[in-house]
This record gives C-alpha cells, structure tokens and sequence, in this order.
C-alpha cells in the first residue's frame, strides 16, 4: 500500500511466503522426511521530485528474514537481512533534442547468518557491505543513448571492490538500432557456500569472489509501427575465480564451493521477438544459446547450451486476461555425486486474472500442465503440476 500524486510518493510492502517439500534420496524410508521454508519482507520506500524536476531524491529500507528447516537431515538455517539506501537523482538537462542525468547512490547492507545441523553449528555469522555508486545518462531525441556507471564496495568480509559498465544506443534507422555494452563485476560467494549449511554442503572459508569482464552488442530490429520487434545479441564474459562445486567425500558425497583456476570463458547469443498482433492479443519468444567451458575447456556442469521460451496473452475484456507460456531447457551435465546427463524437459503454464476494482486484481496460475517430473540439479525433483491462486492489490 502507499500514496503516489506523481510529485512524491510512499509505499509499504509487506509478504510471506511458506513452503513444505517433501524428499526421498536414500533407498531407505523417509516418509517423514520434509523441508519447510519460509520468508518474510518488509519494505518501506518513497520518493520526493519528479523525472521533470532538477532534483528527485528516493530512499528505501527493507527487512528480509529467511528459514529453512529439514527433517530427516536434521538441519536449520536462519538468514536475516537488512538493507537501506538513498539515491539522488539529478536531471541538470531537461529541455531540448538532448536530456542528461546523474543519479548518486549509497547503499548499507548487513546479513547474519545461523546454521545448525547434525555436523556442525555456524552462530551469528555476520557480513556488511557498504556502497556508493554513480551513474551519468545521455539521450537524443534521436534514439541515441549513452550510460557510464561505476559502483565502490567496501565488505567486511571480502576485499573492496569497484565495478563499472558503459552502454550506449545508436538508431541507424527507423526500424534498426545498434546497442552495445562493456562491463566489469564482482560477484561474491553465497553465505551457504561460504559456511556451509550441512554435513552434505561444506563451508569453504577461502572462497573468492568472482570476478568477471564482458560485454555484448546487438541490433534490435523494429516494424514501422513499432508493433513487432526482433533483437540480435552476442555476448561474451571471461571468468577468474569461477565458483564451483566438487565432491569432497566419496563415500557420503558430501561437496563444498571451490574457485575454479584459470579463465572460464561464457559466450553465446540471444534472440529475442515481442509482437501486438491485435489490441488485445500479445507476443513473445526467445531463445539463448550458451557456450560456457572451464580454462581446460571442459562445459560447466548444469549449463544447458539450449533454452527458450514462448508466450501469449489476450485480453478478452478490460477486466479479464488469459495467458499461455512455454519453457524449454536443454540438454546438461551434473557431476554430483558422479558425472550424469541430464535430460531436456518443456514446460506449459496457463494464467487468468480479473481486475476486481482500481485497486484489486485476482488472478489464478496453473504451472507445468503437464505434471513433467524433472530435475535442475540431480536428486532434486522439481514441483508437478500446481495451482496458485492470489490477489495483488495497490492503494
């Protein structure tokens, strides 16, 4: 909930989510064997200016509190997060062909972490990352644009970091646009892969971030009326430190993260087509191919080369929306416990919503019609069929 009269503008936003999965790895008898894991979000944001104004001042805090709890494997872990950050944005060029921007931002972050399970116990584990960022826009009236950004991190955890990305436009002519981008990032190790969370994911303490350079270009092209489009991107990142995992423990299988030697290198190109066929029926389809191998040039394991997804949508009345979608993940390989193909599965989701009033929407998902049994990472089943069913409000 919240109030906006597009000159400033509060809103709240608060959630929870729980969910039980029940599991059967061994040959014996787990019937009781389950994981329950819940969520809860709370954020307060406003802002105060408009996109029109020379200055737009924005700010926002959330909490965020994670649980999960396994039976059978007796473990529990308990993450909580909080995060405030301020941004200043600063549109000194508002009139004329050309318009630019500079947007400052300060950011806290602090995590704490509890593990316990039968092997071992992790207490108030603690990490905070303090950050400020800046980032200059430029656009012509012309379709032309162009960002440069740059982010400094200061972590308590890992070294400090700083990160940058130029991107830029070019409208060649009315129906293409070329567009490009450059960039470094750092990505640090997740608080399960640093710690651990059990006797069968162990912690790894001299964990590095990784650090990644890439970028991509592509051309986007567009039908006169703008009613149907096709984007062509090729992109390309080099990889140190890659994060990993290997089986430590041959007869348990228990495994731990590790930082890969050398260069990973990932490339590969997306396609991607959105069209309005009427008024109230929509389009779209992708598909992205991948090319990712270790400095050995060995494929990355669960890196399928192949996926793509497609979907409609049609708005029968002002009120009343159907959906369809499709999803298709290739071919892979898993390498725990031991090296395995794992299989290419599709996906079917079909969707409904109503708009009850203003404020209100109800809708309703049922996902993987089909009830297809598969798996992202082996041993570890998927959800069949299942029914979701909601209300979204804003006030």
């Amino acid at each position: 909930m919240g109030y906006d009269d597009g000159l400033k503008g509060i809103e709240l936003l608060a959630s929870h989510h729980t969910q039980t999965a029940a599991f059967d790895n061994y040959i014996g008898d787990e019937s009781g064997h389950n994981t329950r894991s819940r969520e809860t979000l709370f954020r307060l944001g406003g802002y105060l200016g408009s996109d029109q104004d020379l200055i737009k001042h924005k700010i926002a805090l959330s909490h965020v509190k994670a649980d999960i709890d396994t039976r059978g494997s007796v473990s529990t872990t308990d993450t909580k997060r909080r995060n405030v950050n301020y941004q200043l944005d600063v549109n000194f060029d508002r009139e004329g062909p050309v318009t630019q921007a500079v947007s400052l931002l300060a950011d806290y972050q602090k995590t704490h972490y509890d593990a316990v399970s039968s092997w071992a116990t992790f207490d108030n584990k603690q990490l905070s990352e303090k950050s400020v960022a800046a980032e200059y826009r430029y656009f012509h009236e012309n379709d032309h644009s162009l960002s440069v950004s740059g982010r400094y991190t200061d972590s308590s955890q890992f070294d400090n970091s700083f990160t940058g990305r130029i991107s830029a436009g070019i409208r060649l002519a009315q129906n293409f646009r070329l567009h490009g981008s450059y960039g470094k990032a750092i990505q640090n190790p997740a608080t399960t892969e640093f710690y651990g969370w059990s006797g069968s994911f162990v912690g790894n303490p001299n964990l590095k971030p990784e650090k990644s350079r890439g970028g991509d270009v592509g051309l986007l092209i567009e039908s006169t009326n703008k009613h149907h489009s096709l984007d062509l991107t090729y992109f390309a990142r080099n990889v140190t430190d890659y994060i990993d995992s290997e089986v430590i423990d041959s007869t348990t299988y228990a495994s731990r993260a590790i930082n890969l030697d050398g260069t990973t290198k990932i490339k590969g190109v997306e396609i991607a087509y959105n069209g309005k066929f009427t008024d109230s029926l929509t389009g779209f389809a992708n598909y992205t191919y991948t090319r990712a191998k270790n400095n050995f040039g060995v494929e990355l394991y669960r890196r399928p080369k192949h996926q793509a997804n497609a979907g409609i949508h049609f708005q029968v009345t002002d009120k009343f929306g159907t959906q369809a979608s499709l999803s298709y993940v290739g071919k892979r390989i898993d390498n725990y416990p031991y090296l395995t193909k794992m299989p290419s599965y599709t996906l079917v989701n079909l969707g409904a919503d109503y708009q009850l009033n203003a404020n209100l929407n109800a809708y309703v998902n049922l996902n993987n019609v089909a009830n297809k049994k598969y798996e992202n990472i082996l041993g570890y089943g998927q959800y069949g069929r299942t029914v979701y069913v909601g209300l979204k409000g804003h006030f």
